[in-house]
């Protein structure tokens, strides 16, 4: 036993950052994925939209990542992203999501985040994981143990699909 098994560089704003972050854990020998910061329209914070990002990364690496994912949004801002990637979606496998629907610049400096009852924000990440078919899910800003709980409890026979 021992070892790391993956690696996930998590809360990339840009397409130049996943590039350079892209071409280091491709020679690491080990599982990575990267993900994204996006904005409802379906682009990373830079604007580059997110199919070509990971359309890039995939072609301009030695060895492409296991997959990617999507974090620091909410449920409803991933979907409206996801549905404008096109066929680069499939390589989504992860969402970690804000229990929040405020943008990354208005989250920003925030004392305090509030953000969706912990059972609407279940229900919502329920139907991203259905509608995008990713196996994994988390919550990240915002998110508190009653928001795992609900999730939780909302996942129980969801059906899901493996990694590899």
């Amino acid at each position: 036993m021992g070892g790391t098994e993956l690696i996930v560089a998590a809360t990339l704003p840009c397409l130049e950052e996943a590039r350079g972050i892209a071409s280091l854990l491709a020679r690491s020998g080990v599982s990575w994925i990267l993900s994204f910061v996006v904005r409802r329209n379906g682009t990373l914070l830079d604007e580059t939209p997110l199919a070509e990002a990971i359309e890039r990364i995939d072609d301009e690496v030695a060895c492409a990542p296991l997959g990617y994912s999507i974090n620091c949004v909410h449920p409803d801002v991933f979907r409206a992203a996801v549905e404008r990637a096109g066929e680069a979606a499939s390589r989504i496998v992860a969402l970690q999501a804000n229990a929040s629907a405020l943008s990354p610049e208005e989250l920003d400096g925030r004392e305090s985040v509030e953000g969706d009852d912990p059972a609407a924000w279940a229900a919502a990440m329920l139907e991203a994981k259905r509608a995008a078919s990713i196996p994994i899910v988390g919550g990240c800003c915002g998110t508190s143990p009653a928001h795992m709980r609900a999730l939780a409890e909302a996942l129980g026979d969801a059906p899901s699909r493996s990694l590899r």
